[in-house]
């Protein structure tokens, strides 16, 4: 029997449960990286310079400097409900930040080594090994423009890891969607873009964004953030901010097709702690995690995933040498 239009799109959706938040980005942005799902709790939009901060408060922003990152990446995500998924990994990376201009950086990420890689469920091909995994993404590089508070203005196509032998063209085209979004996690976190004073709360008014839900549709958001500045310290002769970063919010959109449409609507919470050297002007660490809840409506059936993505991301600066130097979290 032909399966029905409505059976066709909701027999697709377990792989493109690959693509959610950052995993398709992006966490985080991002966390730090991708379309910045998870890192992009804080500035929502390219702006040309950062916030002017008076008596008391202090401002985060990147530098104009040159300067080179090793980052540390561990995430985790999981997806309950229908085509369940569990991918894990942990990589180190290189992050070079260059000045482009007169208000940005050119940023460029590469994976220098993918220490450990599992991908479990639907859409995962069960045969490749971590090795295998290790090959398709080690060398890979990823480039983009950011504003000073790491907003990404424009992004570059990702350049894959280099394949050798025959037969490296239908390797290519077998690569696991969750392998090649694990490149985009690299990245400068995005910084919160007002003034923060120690111990409060500043609660920004609602923004009004668009998410790329299963990697590639787009879906407004309302989106309500805050920031707290809990710690500022001096590490090492280093000032050292520490922000948690609240972000709560949801959204709906129809989604036309050919001849049919379906119905997506998300909810969304984030929680992130970030550490950033005010000195240096460079993160020192990013932690947290984000929890979402999509719902597919089609043909008089309903889908729901429920999406779990934490993120654990430290940051050290490299000096020409190749040598890190890094601050002491606080």
């Amino acid at each position: 029997m032909v399966p029905s239009p409505s059976n066709r799109i909701f027999a697709r959706l377990p792989n493109l449960v690959l693509g959610i938040s950052g995993l398709g980005l992006v966490l985080v942005a991002g966390l730090a990286g991708c379309d910045r799902g998870l890192a992009s709790g804080m500035a929502t939009s390219p702006q040309a310079a950062p916030p002017v901060a008076k008596a008391g408060e202090i401002v985060l922003s990147y530098g104009s400097q040159e300067a080179r990152l090793r980052q540390g990446l561990t995430v985790a995500m999981t997806v309950t409900g229908d085509g369940a998924v569990d991918v894990r990994a942990t990589l180190v990376g290189t992050l070079k930040l260059a000045p482009a201009g007169v208000s940005r950086l050119r940023v460029m990420a590469q994976v220098e080594e993918l220490q450990s890689f599992s991908a479990l469920g639907e859409g995962f091909d069960t045969k490749k090994t971590e090795a295998d995994h290790r090959e398709q993404i080690e060398g890979s590089k990823f480039e983009s423009f950011i504003d000073f508070l790491g907003v990404v203005e424009e992004r570059e196509k990702n350049e894959p890891a280099e394949s050798s032998g025959e037969g490296s063209e239908e390797a290519d085209s077998e690569i696991d969607p969750a392998s090649i979004s694990l490149v985009q996690l690299l990245g400068a976190p995005v910084l919160p873009k007002r003034a923060l004073k120690l111990g409060e709360t500043v609660v920004l008014a609602r923004q009004q964004e668009t998410r790329a839900v299963f990697g590639r549709l787009e879906v407004p958001m309302e989106l309500d953030y805050s920031y707290t500045l809990v710690a500022l310290r001096t590490v090492e002769g280093h000032k050292v901010a520490t922000v948690d970063v609240l972000v709560e919010g949801g959204g709906a959109a129809e989604i036309k097709g050919n001849q049919r449409s379906f119905f997506v609507s998300t909810l969304e919470e984030t929680e992130l702690r970030l550490v950033f050297d005010l000195t240096e002007k460079m993160p020192v660490s990013l932690k947290g995690y984000q929890a979402s809840e999509v719902t597919v409506e089609f043909g008089g059936q309903e889908k729901r995933f429920e999406q779990n993505l934490e993120i654990e991301s430290t940051y050290t600066v490299v000096d020409a040498n190749g040598g890190a130097d890094s601050i002491a979290t606080p």
